[in-house]
């Protein structure tokens, strides 16, 4: 049986510098790029070149820069070389989307194991909105499309702790009042279509 990691490799690994301050990476097939977190990635040159949201050298250091942090990187670098920057999930995202569990929408393997393993983990749920307000920066309709319907899916279903306090940040011991939602709304403009009622 082929495992997960074989059928869906990473696109894309953090690095550190060395003791001498070099890092060990083939440069004739990655780029090194510097995350908003301080974080170093190595991205295949092939890849990095359908990513315009990377940022090339200005200095002899070699070493790109992207203005997001590492997770949001990843993300970006994996669903670029899988769709492009103009593509859409394989899966049919029906919009509103009326589940309650995503994992009914996603058809496909890939969209599968990209959202499960990638999105919507515990360990980048605080990276979840970062990655949709890249999407939405770069134009990247297809991922903020998926991520979209994710989200109100995810607020339909998932315990509010999760949602208020693992996705979006804020703390347990916060109320929650109007304005703060507002805020929300004001910030993330795509957020009152999620949750109106269509």
């Amino acid at each position: 049986m082929v495992s997960p990691e074989d059928r869906f490799p990473s696109d894309t690994r953090v690095v550190l510098r060395g003791l001498n301050g070099d890092f060990k990476v083939d440069k004739t097939k990655y780029h090194i790029v510097q995350c908003s977190d301080e974080k170093y990635v190595e991205v295949l040159i092939e890849q990095a070149k359908q990513c315009p949201f990377i940022t090339p050298s200005t200095n002899e250091s070699g070493i790109f820069s992207f203005k997001y942090p590492a997770p949001v990187l990843e993300n970006l670098v994996r669903w670029t070389a899988k769709y492009g920057l103009d593509g859409f999930a394989n899966s049919k995202i029906a919009r509103p989307c009326i589940y309650r569990e995503f994992s009914c929408v996603l058809t496909d393997d890939w969209d599968f194991d990209f959202f499960n393993r990638r999105l919507w983990t515990s360990k980048n749920y605080k990276y979840f909105l970062i990655t949709m307000n890249a999407a939405e920066e770069y134009n990247i309709k297809g991922l903020l499309d998926l991520m979209e319907a994710a989200l109100s899916c995810k607020i339909r279903s998932e315990d509010e702790s999760t949602i208020v306090n693992e996705v979006m940040g804020i703390e347990k011991d916060v109320e929650i009042t109007d304005e703060l939602l507002n805020n929300v709304s004001d910030t993330y403009p795509w957020f009152q279509d999620l949750i109106t009622p269509s």
